[in-house]
């Protein structure tokens, strides 16, 4: 989805739900490396109204999460540094549905919602929600115009993973399994699907 005339002033949320499951460990650094150029360049973009939510995920799911809804010149947002700890196992399930939930509380029927889901590996630990629930809640939300879901992900079939979970294939990134590879995806998750919704 375009930002047009008819979106500007209003608010905007960054939500990304980054993997923080075991496998993430040796891609630790690179992936805050990529956080950093990820929040760098939407401040870019900052004109007052766009906030910043960060969902970590293994298979314990943090809630409250690590941020949710903070401004853009928040210096909290700068402690994932210090908080993120890679281990355990990969609830993406629960992850999606525990960031939307939250985020439904802001949504008054005039922000935007861009919802980025980072992962390396497939879902294996959620509890709370299942595959179909999560297809439901994005298919529902995306139909509003205002949701703006992306995946960026390491496996092979990365676009039938999305589109599995509701997602367009053009708002998927699968990227290569390194540290490279983890701080351009994270990068590149300000760039893709906004024009496609």
């Amino acid at each position: 989805m375009e930002l047009n005339q008819g979106m500007k002033g209003n608010k905007i949320y960054h939500v990304l739900i980054l993997d923080e499951s075991g496998s993430m460990a040796p891609k630790a650094s690179a992936t805050l490396e990529g956080f950093k150029a990820y929040l760098d360049e939407i401040r870019t973009k900052d004109d007052g109204n766009q906030y910043m939510s960060i969902i970590l995920f293994s298979d314990q799911m943090r809630d409250p999460p690590l941020m949710v809804g903070a401004r853009l010149d928040d210096p909290s947002i700068m402690y994932v540094d210090t908080l993120y700890e890679p281990g355990g196992m990969t609830a993406l399930y629960d992850a999606i549905g525990l960031a939307v939930t939250k985020h439904k509380e802001f949504d008054d029927g005039s922000c935007l919602f861009i919802v980025n889901i980072f992962t390396d590996g497939r879902e294996n630990a959620s509890r709370e929600y299942d595959r179909e629930t999560i297809k439901k809640m994005i298919t529902e939300l995306r139909s509003t115009k205002r949701w703006v879901f992306n995946y960026l992900g390491v496996e092979e079939d990365a676009v039938g993973t999305a589109t599995g979970l509701g997602i367009k294939g053009m708002n998927t990134l699968r990227y290569d399994d390194s540290a490279i590879g983890t701080r351009r995806a994270i990068v590149t998750g300000t760039q893709i699907g906004r024009a496609h919704g």
